[in-house]
């Protein structure tokens, strides 16, 4: 089979899945599953992998390798507590492609974390610098009495 959409149709052939009952186990948009391609966003391949851990998704991007799984699935829970926000991420990892498809999704979190931090300090700048005017315009006013 030579097309990502090809393999997902084998596999859903396999388990007897409209295109629809896949898109909404994998809470991924309406047609994804008809745009897929080796080139489609690794969390699109995250949320395939984590409603379908028995779909190995290196098979499915590439078409090397079996259609399923034949490694036991590993439960990983993430309780990410950052800047106040807590999150709970459950994550079905059943092959090296899934760890790193797990490890790309951090990635991203993190750089939206950082992002957010730099934000947030710019503005902690700008405010202790008006806060510094405003004591020394404070000290003037109190040295004209």
């Amino acid at each position: 089979m030579s097309t990502v959409q090809e393999r997902l149709a084998t596999f859903l052939a396999e388990y007897n899945l409209s295109a629809q009952a896949f898109e909404r186990k994998c809470n991924i948009g309406v047609a994804t599953a008809s745009k897929l391609s080796e080139n489609s966003r690794e969390t699109t391949f995250a949320k395939i992998a984590k409603a379908y851990p028995q779909l190995n998704i290196e098979w499915l991007k590439t078409g090397v390798g079996q259609m399923l799984n034949s490694h036991p699935t590993v439960d990983i829970d993430l309780d990410l507590k950052l800047g106040g926000h807590s999150q709970f991420a459950m994550r079905d990892i059943t092959n090296i492609g899934d760890a790193k498809t797990q490890i790309v999704i951090l990635q991203e979190r993190i750089k939206s974390l950082e992002k957010e931090l730099g934000e947030k300090n710019k503005r902690i700048e700008e405010l202790n610098a008006s806060l510094d005017r405003e004591r020394k315009m404070n000290d003037y006013l109190m040295g004209q009495k």
